[in-house]
């Protein structure tokens, strides 16, 4: 049974998964793999990983085009989820910090590149729990150094850029920069 939850940003995700999870605790999207990644994808040193460099973050929009895309085409196992699962619940949602960045509350932009670095880092890259948590803690401060405020999908901050405190849109083809 799927679950998918309808409507916009700033209503709260009822289901205890990410937006576009089904009761397999897998990733929604294509058929897995999501190819090999471009620049800079590495991630936090781990003798007992694939993680064998930082993560490192360069260029905001050719990134989050590619932590998008990967958020559509990985499909995570459960294993992987549960790795998933374990590095952003207990991360605030930067958007909505009454969620955690594991559901959000909203499948906004910035919602589905945390989830699309996360599923890369674990899929591909055989990263732990840490390593991704770390990623994502920098990953958010790569996109808005200020800051956010953890309330601005309920102040109408969804359509804003990212650097001023919002989610950078609500549809990945018309992704909010400036």
């Amino acid at each position: 049974m799927g679950l998918t939850l309808a409507g916009g940003c700033g209503e709260k995700a009822s289901t205890g998964l990410p937006p576009t999870s089904d009761n397999s605790d897998t990733q929604k999207g294509g058929s897995g793999g999501g190819g090999e990644g471009s620049g800079g994808e590495s991630s936090g040193p781990d003798a007992n990983s694939g993680c064998t460099e930082p993560m490192t973050f360069t260029d905001l929009k050719a990134q989050v085009q590619e932590f998008i895309d990967y958020n559509s085409a990985i499909t995570l196992s459960e294993a992987q989820e549960d790795i998933k699962k374990a590095a952003l619940v207990p991360i605030p949602a930067p958007c909505c910090n009454d969620n955690s960045a594991y559901v959000c509350c909203c499948p906004c932009n910035m919602a589905k590149t945390i989830w699309g670095l996360s599923n890369h880092m674990v899929a591909n890259l055989n990263c732990t729990a840490e390593e991704v948590g770390d990623a994502v803690q920098r990953w958010i401060t790569f996109i808005n150094p200020g800051g956010f405020s953890g309330d601005s999908c309920y102040t109408g901050g969804c359509e804003r850029a990212f650097s001023d405190n919002g989610c950078g849109g609500m549809d990945e083809t018309q992704i909010v920069f400036e």
